[in-house]
This record gives structure tokens, sequence and C-alpha cells, in this order.
């Protein structure tokens, strides 16, 4: 996605809302309402992450900004705490996107799980400071899991679908004839 034109920043941007708002929606259908169901994964949390990996100059922070703060207000979670953790993890990680993308699918699904993992560890353990109710960690920790695991399909879904893809990095006989 390097060296794009104003234009088509602009409408990855458009693409970025559209997708995000579908992230947002999503866990709001009345899918699966057995209480034995499976709990849904944090498909926003893994779009973001992903999107910023493959094109973060098209998710500007104000956009991503905007964005979670819907997710908190329609998800019905406290408004800003997740939105700051989820900010803290992308803005941090936009100053590791080259390293990231010299890393496997892999690789980045494990940093991913990391940062997940340690978002929603911060999210109980300042919603228990708080004094307000949280759920059980086996809870979260399964929403968690589920989360990492649908990771590499939202990757796919941006990479074949929505056709977000990372600029190719240069491999070493490139280097070699930039030498020459």
């Amino acid at each position: 996605m390097g060296g794009l034109t104003d234009k088509q920043r602009w409408v990855f941007r458009g693409v970025f809302l559209l997708v995000a708002m579908i992230t947002i929606l999503l866990p709001l259908l009345p899918l699966g309402l057995t209480a034995d169901a499976m709990t849904m994964p944090d498909l926003f949390f893994a779009l973001i992450f992903a999107w910023i990996v493959r094109s973060p100059e098209t998710a500007p922070f104000v956009l991503v900004l905007v964005m979670a703060l819907i997710a908190d207000a329609l998800l019905n979670r406290p408004i800003g705490l997740w939105t700051f953790l989820t900010l803290g993890i992308v803005e941090y990680l936009r100053g590791e996107v080259r390293t990231m993308r010299e890393h496997m699918l892999a690789v980045e699904t494990i940093i991913f799980g990391f940062a997940m993992g340690f978002a929603s560890l911060v999210n109980v353990l300042i919603l228990n400071l708080a004094l307000v109710d949280t759920p059980a960690l086996s809870l979260v920790f399964a929403h968690v899991l589920t989360t990492i695991a649908a990771y590499p399909f939202v990757v796919a879904i941006l990479h074949f679908v929505v056709g977000v893809r990372a600029p190719r990095l240069p491999t070493a006989s490139d280097r070699l004839g930039a030498i020459r």
C-alpha cells in the first residue's frame, strides 16, 4: 500500500470506516443466544491491529479514536477505557510497523495475542479498582482466546477481500542491486 495517492488514501479510509462499523455491529446481532454459546471475538480490535500493520497511513489516529469511542458506546463498555487501551497499543504499533511486517503471520498472531491479553488484563484490573462488576477471568480468557483465533481470518479477509496489503519489503537481492 506504499505510495498511495491522496484519492486512494481517502478511499481506503472510507473502506476502513465501513469495515470497522461492520465489526462493531456484528456482535450486536442476535446470534448464539443460548447459555453455552461461544463468546464473540473482538473483531474490531483485531481489525485495527491488522490494518495498522498493513496500512497505517489509511487509518489515522482521529479516525481510530472516533471508531473506538463508537464501539465503546454501542457495545456498552465504559466509555474511553477500552479506547485508551486500544489507542495505546495502536500508537505503539505504528512505531513498530516495519518490524512487524518482517514477521510471519504466526509470529504476528502471537504478538497480537500478547497485546490482546495485556489490554484485557489491564481492563479488568482498572475495572476492579473502580469497583465495577467484571466478568469472571475464565470468560475474559475465553474472549481473548477466541479473538486470537479469529485474528488470522481477519488478516485473510483484509488481504483477499478488502485488498489491504502491506507494501513489499526489500529482499536481500533488492539490497544487493541497490548497492551496485
